[in-house]
């Protein structure tokens, strides 16, 4: 069996092995590990959040983390409006795809770990100080740093 050179080429600064290894990480965690809401407790410095928002799971401090580094990398990005608009849009451009309209906060963050996942398969990543996220999920963990962060 031979394979394809352009199989190993790495995309955005991203190979097969390093994507198949971060999505195994990423569904083992999911799978395996009782995960609490990252906001689960605190309260928001603003009122004016999505009702998903504090349904986003992870670690607390990692999800914080990596949603400041986002904004640090990407300054174009630091206002809520243009994040919200831009995780509205990947909802839109899902429901164009055939998915249907979410109609909770528990389908909406279903459908958001849909395009998550769609967006690593798709090579649609940013890397944030070693750790390569997808830019939905990036621009989650921006918009909890925005809404929970002094």
């Amino acid at each position: 069996m031979s394979t394809s050179s352009t199989c190993n080429k790495p995309v955005s600064g991203l190979t097969r092995r390093a994507l198949l290894k971060s999505l195994l990480v990423s569904w083992t965690a999911t799978c395996a590990m009782p995960w609490q809401p990252a906001l689960a407790g605190t309260e928001p410095i603003s009122d004016h959040q999505p009702d998903w928002l504090p349904l986003i799971t992870g670690q607390r401090e990692a999800v914080l983390r990596l949603g400041s580094l986002y904004l640090e990398a990407h300054a174009e990005e630091q206002d809520r409006e243009r994040l919200l608009a831009s995780v509205d849009q990947a909802l839109a451009e899902l429901q164009g795809d055939g998915a249907k309209s979410p109609e909770n906060s528990s389908e909406v963050v279903s459908a958001l770990k849909r395009i998550v996942r769609d967006e690593y398969i798709q090579d649609r990543v940013t890397p944030l100080q070693g750790w390569v996220v997808s830019l939905t999920e990036a621009r989650l963990y921006a918009l909890v740093a925005m809404f929970y962060s002094a």
